[in-house]
């Protein structure tokens, strides 16, 4: 299935020139309308139902919320822990939205009407936060524990397994995909100065068995977003760096900074319909964009001041949504992709 999205994303990118958007590529538009202020957005995805979904991580707020490609928001809380913190999120095979809970130590399932279940069975109690969510090759979902430097696996039925072993303790896992070949990678975004561990990519099969990679990653860069990209290698952010990083699958690491701006700090990042990498730039408010060779160009242009956007999907509509963690905003930008085929 993986694959058949990746050759999809891929044949899509010959198409922009005729895309059906007739605004420019990279003009943004906002939608504030219905969400709550302060709320802080952080993780989104495409959801089963054609819409967005993205959690709130702020202040007394802890919710997940749902936005139409018209911008309607409607904000979900009951059976969502006050203290949650939801972080990413992900759609599962079941057609239900799964998300971590960073400060409660468990995993939400929400459905597309609205109805949360948390799971806490099986995640380490104290420390754990779960960070990073994704679909796993093997049907299940998938996720990472900031501060237990693991990687977990949660079935349908909400069965959980945490993988420790071959994974440098401190690293901080945070972002999770799924990758070629049947696995799933991760990045440790610990700084990784002096002697503290980090500053590393994982890469796990769905048994558990890890392997880390971090020849060529620059010191103290803070690998944070993951993504698969439509070459099969695994794209990342350098939070740190100002940098973007890409592996292949043999470990080869190679780092792209020309174009990004100084002290962005680049955030998540997410394959396009357009066949480039996007993502965010949390401290430089802007957006950007990387084609697999490896060229940056940046947008801000509709962006808000201090928006910080830091999340980032694919949307149903062929652009690229993002949340904007300061702003409490959802952004779209135009990728002059065509809107990817239903079924």
């Amino acid at each position: 299935m993986r694959t058949r999205l990746v050759l999809a994303l891929t044949c899509l990118a010959t198409a922009t020139a005729a895309a059906a958007s007739a605004a420019p590529i990279g003009t943004i538009k906002e939608f504030s309308a219905g969400i709550t202020p302060k709320s802080g957005p952080f993780g989104i995805t495409a959801g089963p139902d054609g819409a967005m979904w993205f959690t709130e991580v702020g202040d007394n707020v802890s919710a997940v919320a749902r936005i139409t490609m018209k911008g309607r928001v409607t904000e979900f809380r009951t059976g969502i822990d006050p203290n949650a913190r939801p972080w990413e999120i992900a759609t599962g095979p079941d057609g239900n939205l799964w998300f971590t809970e960073l400060e409660v130590m468990r995993i939400g399932r929400i459905t597309p009407k609205g109805a949360v279940t948390e799971f806490s069975k099986g995640i380490t109690p104290f420390q754990s936060a779960p960070s990073g969510m994704a679909l796993g090759p093997d049907g299940a979902m998938w996720f990472t524990e900031l501060g237990n430097s693991a990687i977990g696996r949660i079935t349908m039925d909400g069965a959980v397994t945490e993988f420790t072993k071959g994974i440098t303790q401190g690293s901080g896992p945070f972002d999770i995909a799924y990758g070629p070949n049947g696995t799933l990678w991760f990045t440790g975004a610990w700084d990784g100065a002096k002697d503290v561990p980090g500053n590393r990519i994982g890469r796990s099969t769905t048994l558990g068995v890890v392997t880390e990679f971090h020849q060529g990653i620059p010191t103290a860069s803070k690998p944070a977003g993951i993504a698969l990209g439509p070459d099969r290698a695994m794209w990342f952010t350098l939070n740190s760096a100002d940098a973007i990083g890409r592996i292949g699958t043999a470990g080869k690491v190679t780092i792209y900074r020309k174009g990004i701006t100084k002290g962005s700090k680049p955030g998540l990042i997410a394959l396009g319909y357009d066949g480039n990498l996007w993502f965010t730039e949390t401290d430089g408010n802007r957006i950007g964009r990387i084609t697999p060779k490896g060229v940056v160009t940046e947008f801000s242009k509709g962006l808000s001041k201090g928006a910080g956007p830091i999340g980032i999907a694919a949307g149903p509509d062929g652009n690229m949504w993002f949340t904007e963690l300061e702003s409490g905003r959802i952004g779209r930008i135009i990728t002059g992709a065509r809107p990817p085929r239903r079924g």
